[in-house]
């Protein structure tokens, strides 16, 4: 594979720079107002509790640090280990095989880690972490994993990892803002219970918990068209994800892997009956479609086509074989064959010139 041209740098792409645009310009500043007005009271009695704000947003870029970021994902996934002596006689060499044809040379930038769970997946988070199931580890033929590796690193290529690990962290202000409102508003539900018995007493629950209630809307409203536009760029990073291991080679064992995970669902029968915000929350596109998407998939260019026509993995273009061959001149066809000497000058094309080649030497012998 053309490591020049299918080299894992990780320079994002369309998918990833949508996303960041919508966390940047709707979540940010909705985030920020949240956390400060949890802030707030506390700054009344420690005005120092302000800076809690900058620091939160800060350490946005202090996660993606290599220790830290392991040490993050380790204390946050409490079944998440590294992988057995058996688990990494099956991982390493697939792993190194998608690394090859990636043209990445860094073996050690990527952390390879099993999820423990029965589930058949895989997932890219954060910078560096590559996660795979002990249900897939298990249970998946050695020849699919490069190809379902190969589209994990396709995230992390495209970014689409870093641009979710961000939104997550932009949205625990807005969630816990929402959680604090949705338990107030219980909690003048029950107070409304007690004092039913007096009518200002019910007034005032109903005049408060309707505040509580209308800030719970809001935020779910406001909230709403920004996570589901995430929602579709998050479906066309699977797309993306894909395309890219068809692009380094690994077509053909993802296509095998996704068709046995849809044979799974049509058995859990999981697609029938979602109602419509369940299709707009989902993260992922629905597996055949992805099947249909890859089938139909070609190289970008014709020699690429070439290449994966052969099999051999190599992109690199051929050889031009397509130049005409000289036209012979009518006194060449005129001159009798025995009458042409071995050693005459011929004309050879150099691009779209002519020039004569030098006459041909015997071989030299020695005495």
């Amino acid at each position: 594979m053309n490591a020049d041209k299918h080299s894992a740098k990780r320079l994002g792409d369309a998918t990833s720079a949508a996303s960041a645009l919508v966390l940047v310009v709707v979540l940010l500043p909705l985030s920020v107002a949240c956390l400060t007005a949890l802030v707030y009271p506390l700054s009344l009695w420690q005005p120092s509790a302000l800076w809690l704000v900058p620091v939160y947003y800060c350490a946005i870029g202090l996660m993606f640090l290599p220790g830290i970021e392991d040490a993050m994902w380790r204390f946050a996934m409490r079944q998440l280990r590294e992988p057995t002596p058996a688990e990494q006689a099956r991982l390493r060499p697939a792993w190194s095989q998608v690394l090859a044809a990636a043209g990445e040379t860094n073996r050690t930038r990527y952390r390879v880690r099993v999820l423990e769970t029965d589930d058949l997946n895989a997932a890219a988070a954060g910078g560096r972490q590559v996660f795979i199931t002990s249900g897939a580890l298990g249970t998946v033929p050695e020849a699919w994993l490069p190809g379902l590796l190969a589209h994990e690193l396709g995230h992390h290529v495209g970014l689409h990892s870093v641009v979710l690990s961000i939104e997550v962290w932009l949205l625990r202000p807005i969630h816990w803002v929402r959680t604090i409102a949705v338990w107030l508003l219980r909690l003048w539900l029950w107070l409304r219970a007690l004092a039913s018995g007096t009518l200002l007493g019910l007034i005032v629950v109903l005049i408060v918990s309707l505040g509580f209630r209308l800030v719970a809307w809001a935020l779910l409203a406001v909230t709403w068209l920004p996570l589901a536009l995430l929602r579709i760029a998050g479906r066309r990073a699977e797309y993306r994800a894909d395309a890219y291991a068809a692009e380094i080679g690994f077509r053909a064992p993802l296509v095998q892997f996704l068709s046995a995970l849809a044979e799974v669902e049509d058995e859990l029968d999981s697609s029938r009956g979602q109602s419509l915000a369940d299709i707009i929350a989902s993260t992922h596109p629905p597996t055949r479609s992805r099947i249909e998407r890859l089938q139909a998939w070609q190289p970008p260019d014709r020699a690429e086509r070439r290449a994966a026509h052969r099999g051999d993995g190599d992109s690199r273009p051929a050889a031009s074989t397509d130049r005409p061959p000289r036209q012979r001149t009518p006194q060449d066809r005129a001159r009798p064959a025995a009458q042409r000497r071995p050693g005459s000058r011929r004309a050879v094309r150099l691009g779209n010139q002519r020039r004569a080649a030098p006459k041909s030497r015997p071989p030299h012998r020695r005495p």
